[in-house]
């Protein structure tokens, strides 16, 4: 069953609540630091430092830079590290690495394609497909110009972005179907690094994070601009995490996890540097797991926050 954020919170910024629902009982979490007030007879679950996992490799000639990640199947959470142009996986359960392999580019951001297949972004190199089932094998791959960045995938179609500012839906193949620059006003976007796709309802829209800009921007499929969105707790959002009508954003220059509210607006700050996050480039909540994953500037490893009673 889906997991739901929400909030119950006293502090400078209206801070931290996180429920979750798992099986059938709703549960919210707090930051470790923070007093909630709670408004309802949910029981309160606290987010607690857990051990990090280590991302380094003997392999590896360069320090990590963890920038993406996605769950597979089971325990598994596979990264991007940008500047070891790898992809790595790593099991949850006993914090270890257990696969990995070299893309012909720098790794950036990826998405679940059907099928146990994954599509990477890779620095002035294009798209990589990749099979996850069992250990990575490398798929097709195809051209697209520019620095991509951002990638999601909806109904046959890949969204991606660029540093330049240009937001594209490509098909499998690599075709533009249609993408955004500017109109009399300038560019859209100045920096887009990240992005991701929701269902509301039976409507798609797509969320993208602007470092320049301090925004989230929602679109519609057409790439139209619906709403854009900024919190002064926000500077610099990199990664975006989708669960249900909510998203869990990164705030590197802030050094802050957000909840963004997809059904009000409301951006509430979940962690700070009070709770040790530090240049956050991405943030992710396992519900299977009951643990908040955390990856960081100039960090080797991937940090861990665990639920407890």
């Amino acid at each position: 069953m889906g997991a739901v954020f929400s909030f119950d919170a006293e502090s400078d910024h209206g801070t931290t609540g996180l429920t979750v629902q798992r099986d059938g009982q709703m549960k919210t979490i707090v930051a470790a630091e923070h007093t909630v007030t709670q408004t309802t007879d949910k029981p309160v679950l606290r987010l607690t430092p857990a051990m990090d996992i280590p991302m380094k490799s003997p392999t590896d000639k360069m320090e990590c830079s963890l920038s993406g990640m996605l769950q597979l199947a089971g325990s598994r959470l596979l990264m991007t590290d940008f500047y070891n142009n790898k992809v790595k996986v790593v099991d949850m359960q006993t914090n270890s690495l257990v696969s990995q392999i070299s893309v012909p580019g720098q790794p950036w951001e990826t998405c679940h394609l059907p099928g146990d297949r994954v599509a990477v972004t890779l620095s002035f190199k294009g798209i990589q497909f990749l099979k996850t089932r069992g250990k990575l094998v490398l798929g097709d791959h195809i051209n697209v110009h520019g620095d991509l960045r951002g990638i999601a995938y909806h109904e046959d179609r890949l969204i991606v972005s660029h540093c330049n500012g240009v937001l594209e839906v490509l098909n499998l193949k690599g075709h533009s179907i249609r993408r955004i620059f500017a109109d009399g006003n300038g560019p859209f976007f100045k920096f887009p690094l990240y992005l991701t796709v929701v269902c509301e309802g039976s409507t798609a829209f797509i969320y993208v994070s602007d470092i320049s800009r301090n925004t989230i921007t929602k679109l519609n499929m057409n790439l139209n601009i619906v709403k854009r969105l900024q919190d002064p707790a926000l500077k610099e959002p990199r990664g975006i995490t989708a669960l249900d009508d909510q998203l869990l954003i990164s705030g590197c220059e802030s050094s802050t996890i957000m909840i963004l509210d997809l059904s009000t607006y409301q951006m509430t700050q979940l962690m700070g540097e009070k709770e040790g996050i530090r240049k956050p480039l991405f943030a992710y909540y396992s519900q299977q797991q009951s643990i908040l994953l955390v990856a960081e500037t100039n960090n080797n490893s991937l940090k861990v926050y665990s639920t407890i009673e």
